[in-house]
């Protein structure tokens, strides 16, 4: 049976403050399962969450590509393609969306071939 919106819960991983507050937004409108407590601003605060413990906490994941390694660190696209690809191979019933505005043909086609549910 598929779950309606409102027992979808989504973690957003994002370091900049303007996407984070446009995103949740939406994120809320469609009334998924989402507050601060889901927001992740670097590579390290998803690492600590998404933990054996907590793997089935998230439905899905909107995952920003130019995403630092530390709050406050310089984002790097190769950061936000080892998150999914680590996100692909331990929680396998993640949907993943990986969010990026400019992006290199051929991080979009290793996307799509590693499993992302959607690009966008």
């Amino acid at each position: 049976m598929r779950k309606i919106s409102s027992e979808i819960s989504v973690a957003l991983i994002e370091d900049y403050e303007t996407d984070i507050t446009s995103i949740g937004s939406y994120i809320r409108k469609a009334e998924f399962i989402f507050d601060d407590s889901h927001v992740f601003r670097s590579y390290n605060d998803a690492q600590k969450v998404f933990t054996t413990k907590n793997k089935n906490k998230f439905d899905v994941a909107l995952v920003d590509l130019s995403i630092p390694r530390a709050f406050n660190g310089e984002p790097n696209t190769e950061i936000g393609m080892e998150l999914i690809d680590e996100f692909i191979f331990k929680y396998v019933n993640l949907k993943i969306i990986a969010i990026a505005r400019n992006i290199e043909p051929y991080h979009m086609f290793r996307l799509i071939m590693n499993g992302v549910s959607l690009y966008c």
